[in-house]
């Protein structure tokens, strides 16, 4: 009968989809069963949320172990929610259902975040979907795969054989096939999204105000549309800063639980359940690198999993130490203002404000955000505000932040909480907490009881996966002892000392870096850049310096072109391109990450630009600084290597201009001729990877150096700069 149904109904993709959510569901075990029925009757109740969303990764979260890789599965999760607020689909499902897969959770969180970096997850969809029926039919065709995708990874008669398969997803064919299928649907929903994006600014030219208020008397549809378009531009123009994206980086770094029971903690946080009139603030302080964004990140799923009992919002930023637009006031109110209207679902406080012309570019001022909180919550509304990295910001825009939020506290129930680092000799302590003013008080204790779970579990994923080998178990056990005796609070501390440790090839070696191992994270710096120089001698200091006068985060092709160009040199060839980036990116050790979504480069601690620019003095070894002078530096040597690279790459772009100009110029002469070979202007387009012609990036590069010359406050040639010869110019 299904077959039959389905045969008949095969241009109905609605009923496959119904069909294959059937299939799924019944090859779950009855446990799970239960799970993704209660899933399933809350879907049909309320409306999925971005909130729904973030539970269901804190939930994965909660049961993953020491490994958390619920941000993995966001994006997909985030496409997921969209398409059942628009498509009248009821999906069920959560983090629970994930635990048929407990010894595989990395290889299966892996697959869904190269998919979901696919997925599609365009703001438009709710807009754009109810006007085209391709649209509706593509998205129901990439979700009907999406969940054959599950059915094949939960089928509880081929549990047996998951693990064999994920090991080899790239090669089984199933799973190839599954893939595949998603990217070509994922292609087709970007196509129709784009023309009906371009479609519908013709159609708004053309139509006059009546015929548009006429329509929408007699479409209901139309109404609910235009009411989500009205809510998705007041909401760019609250914000379009990626808020998530350094919380997700974070929470993939592991789990904190000793706040669970601090007593400060539970007294804050319950005070939304005792209705108390007045909110309080919590200030989380700590040592360097003892954790405070990776308890911060756990805290959030905490607070998210408990708003099962009370009703509040979750909102929260962490600065980026190598984003600029992170540190600045506006982006940081602007995005708590975006996350607390995101948590509302019902779209009735679109109606109690004015229609607001535009796209969402015409930015909101704070004022005009504080108003808008004002009249969408005229009765007050708790929210638990996180902030990490404040002390990263300017003096400035941290006061007049905290300003805001005393503004929006009589909108709001305000409950925020802060971190801070405790060395008052390197970041402004006192500002923060006069400002703060707080009721309570978390200390990170120097003997955290996290810190040994997080030794155990992480030498034992080291050994899992084959990076730590080693000859006995006894010396598994000094290990240990050496990194939990040693750590002081500092989880920083560990991980870099872990990675060090795994690099050794022998045990004599992992006994003699124990012996020497540094008692501090400068000097772990220091040891780490002087072993790891024999990976690129040449270019170590060149990514340094990169690195620490960037105002944006690079991507791994960014660094590399800007590595391959020799200030001054205007004469460019493709063979200045290195070859391989990420065996230059070593030469720095495991001092550099690079985002696994993004592909972003970036140090793995603020602190370790500021070790760079000699800002953090170490006490604990005398002899640092003899070692530390070969790739220490001061901020204007950074700056200026910056900019030398970039008006290099603007005078290489500006000539290999001017020569395309005259070639193709050149080529229309000869238009009538027939020809054998390309012409000069398409030969200069090809080649693998060449900065020169790709004008997005040259941009990029153009707005840093801007940036770059109004944080110097002076010209190139009182910078030093007037050694630049003037750009040849050829043809």
């Amino acid at each position: 009968m299904d077959s039959l149904m389905l045969s008949t109904a095969r241009a109905k993709p609605q009923v496959r989809l119904g069909h294959a959510l059937s299939t799924l569901e019944e090859s779950l075990s009855e446990d799970k069963k239960a799970i993704f029925r209660s899933y399933h009757s809350q879907a049909a109740s309320s409306t999925p949320t971005l909130d729904d969303v973030r539970r269901a990764v804190a939930e994965f979260d909660h049961q993953s172990g020491s490994r958390p890789y619920g941000s993995r599965f966001v994006n997909i999760l985030k496409a997921v929610q969209q398409f059942a607020v628009v498509g009248d689909v009821i999906v069920g499902g959560g983090g629970n259902v994930f635990t048929n897969l407990a010894s595989c959770r990395e290889k299966v969180s892996e697959l869904f975040m190269e998919i979901g970096q696919t997925a599609p997850r365009h703001e438009q969809i709710a807009v754009l979907y109810p006007r085209s029926k391709r649209l509706q039919s593509d998205l129901i065709e990439y979700f009907i795969v999406i969940v054959q995708l599950c059915h094949r990874l939960f089928n509880p008669s081929t549990l047996g054989q998951i693990q064999a398969r994920l090991q080899l997803a790239l090669v089984d064919p199933e799973l190839k096939n599954l893939k595949e299928e998603l990217d070509k649907w994922a292609i087709f929903i970007d196509r129709e999204i784009n023309l009906l994006i371009a479609q519908r600014v013709e159609e708004e030219a053309k139509q006059n105000s009546r015929f548009r208020s006429l329509w929408t008397l007699v479409s209901e549809v139309d109404t609910k549309r235009k009411k989500i378009k009205t809510r998705l531009t007041w909401l760019d123009s609250c914000s379009q800063y990626n808020y998530e994206r350094e919380q997700k980086r974070i929470r993939k770094q592991g789990n904190s639980t000793f706040f669970l029971s601090d007593h400060s903690y539970l007294e804050w946080k319950g005070r939304v359940a005792q209705n108390s009139p007045k909110p309080s603030n919590l200030l989380l302080r700590g040592i360097l690198g003892s954790g405070k964004s990776v308890l911060l990140a756990n805290m959030i799923d905490d607070l998210i999993l408990a708003r099962k009992e009370h009703q509040y919002s979750v909102a929260h930023f962490f600065v980026i130490s190598e984003d600029s637009e992170s540190h600045m006031a506006r982006t940081v109110l602007g995005s708590i203002t975006r996350q607390i209207l995101e948590a509302v679902a019902d779209l009735s406080w679109v109606d109690a404000l004015e229609p607001r012309t535009g796209s969402g570019r015409d930015m909101l001022s704070s004022r005009e955000m504080l108003g808008l909180l004002r009249k969408v919550f005229p009765g007050g509304r708790p929210v638990f505000l996180i902030l990490d990295g404040l002390d990263q910001c300017p003096r400035k825009e941290r006061l007049a932040l905290m300003c805001y939020l005393e503004e929006l506290r009589k909108t709001l129930d305000l409950y925020i909480c802060a971190s801070l680092r405790q060395e008052a000799n390197v970041h402004p302590e006192k500002d923060l907490v006069l400002a703060l003013q707080p009721d309570f008080v978390l200390d990170i204790p120097f003997d955290n009881p996290d810190i040994e779970s997080f030794v155990n579990s992480e030498l034992e994923h080291l050994v899992d996966l084959g990076e730590l080998v080693v000859g006995s178990q006894e010396l598994l056990e000094e290990i240990k002892a050496c990194l939990i005796a040693g750590a002081s609070g500092m989880f920083l501390w560990v991980v870099l000392q872990l990675q060090t440790i795994a690099s050794e090839r022998s045990d004599r070696a992992i006994r003699q870096a124990l012996k020497n191992i540094p008692r501090s994270l400068p000097a772990t710096y220091g040891q780490i850049l002087t072993k790891s120089r024999g990976f690129g001698p040449q270019y170590q200091l060149a990514i340094l310096k990169i690195l620490s006068a960037a105002f944006e985060l690079l991507t791994i092709d960014q660094l590399r072109e800007a590595l391959s160009i020799v200030p001054g040199e205007t004469a460019w060839s493709d063979e200045n391109l290195i070859n391989d980036i990420n065996v230059t990116l070593a030469s720095c050790g495991s001092l550099l990450q690079v985002d696994e979504e993004e592909l972003t480069v970036r140090f793995v601690h603020p602190s370790v630009r500021q070790f760079l620019f000699n800002e953090i003095k170490d006490i604990a070894s005398a002899d640092l600084s003899a070692m530390a002078n070969s790739f220490q530096f001061s901020p204007q040597d950074a700056h200026k290597q910056m900019a030398g690279i970039l008006v290099t790459y603007l005078a290489i772009f500006e000539t290999t201009k001017e020569l395309t100009v005259h070639q193709e110029s050149s080529a229309q002469m000869e238009k009538s001729l027939p020809t054998l070979v390309p012409p000069p202007s398409q030969a200069i387009d090809a080649g693998p990877l060449r900065p020169l012609p790709k004008e997005k990036r040259q941009s990029t590069y153009a707005t840093t150096l801007v940036k770059v010359e109004r944080q110097n406050r002076m010209p190139c040639s009182e910078r030093g700069m007037s050694f630049f010869p003037t750009p040849r110019r050829t043809g």
